[in-house]
């Protein structure tokens, strides 16, 4: 099985923290970080981490709720998705379109995580 690296940028905050508590002790991925502010985040440092796999928010709009700009970072898998879980968008990697995905959300974060996993 494959060893995931995974970035979480969500708000609220409780989200990321539920989030990385969940992934890491079901054995999912490694959580790199969980906000940017926690290790001083740059572009630079996630494209030279190899990582699998962004976790975003999703505004009220269905906007990302971002500070930074994901798409200097095409090497890796987004997504983004509604506190609600009934939207989510993914981004493969190499791309800039994002593919628009209903229902998403902890249950097909999951999925996507075991997925990958195994592949």
């Amino acid at each position: 099985m494959r060893h995931l690296r995974v970035w979480i940028d969500y708000q609220p905050q409780i989200y990321t923290d539920l989030f990385k508590e969940i992934l890491q002790s079901m054995g999912l991925a490694d959580v790199l970080a969980s906000t940017p502010a926690e290790t001083g985040f740059e572009s630079s440092y996630l494209e030279s981490e190899s990582t699998d796999l962004i976790v975003l928010s999703l505004d009220k709009l269905g906007q990302l709720d971002l500070t930074w700009t994901p798409e200097r970072l095409h090497n890796s898998r987004m997504v983004a998705f509604s506190p609600s879980g009934e939207f989510g968008l993914i981004r493969r990697s190499g791309t800039t379109s994002w593919e628009e995905i209903r229902p998403f959300g902890l249950k097909q974060l999951i999925e996507l995580l075991s997925s990958e996993r195994a592949g």
